[in-house]
């Protein structure tokens, strides 16, 4: 059971949903890049050290991936619901909560966790949707496609993932 919630958190962590996105201009987008390491924190969370560019600009940021719903499916692997909140280091207190005067975002994912031939070690895929944020990333929209691991046989689980797509000015 403790593995199966360790591995519900990963897919807070990254996840793969389809919302429909807000209308943007596509000159409005910025391509976005980069990597995170971090472990769980609790049985439904994750916390990650995320080194990203935006638009070409380097920024670090404290990510919180929260379990929302998971699902077994074919072949031991499992399905879920996350969510992340994504806190630009230098404005925000790192409490994973996108509040008000940081620079921070909230995606909402659908995730895959899948075994591998090793024990421990599971695959992670994982589709971010950008649905809020405040500060810099006041009216941001977007896509994060993410893939990785996550070690649930470690004494403490671990995940490790690289992430792309796009953050978009979606001003009404």
């Amino acid at each position: 059971m403790r593995p199966l919630a360790y591995l519900m958190l990963s897919f807070v962590l990254l996840g793969l949903v389809s919302f429909t996105p807000r209308t943007h201009a596509q000159s409005d987008c910025d391509p976005v890049s980069g990597d995170a390491q971090g472990q769980a924190t609790g049985p439904a969370t994750f916390v990650t050290t995320v080194n990203l560019v935006v638009g070409g600009q380097p920024l670090t940021a404290t990510s919180t991936a929260t379990l929302l719903e998971q699902r077994q499916a074919g072949d031991g692997a499992i399905q879920a619901t996350t969510s992340h909140v994504f806190e630009i280091s230098g404005s925000s207190d790192g409490d994973g909560q996108c509040e008000a005067g940081e620079n921070c975002f909230t995606t909402l994912d659908r995730a895959v966790v899948s075994p591998t031939d090793t024990s421990g070690p599971f695959r992670l895929n994982s589709h971010l949707e950008i649905i809020s944020g405040n500060g810099a990333y006041a009216d941001t929209c977007g896509r994060l496609v993410s893939h990785g691991f996550v070690n649930f046989g470690a004494p403490i689980p671990t995940v490790e993932w690289r992430t792309k797509g796009r953050n978009c000015d979606c001003a009404p």
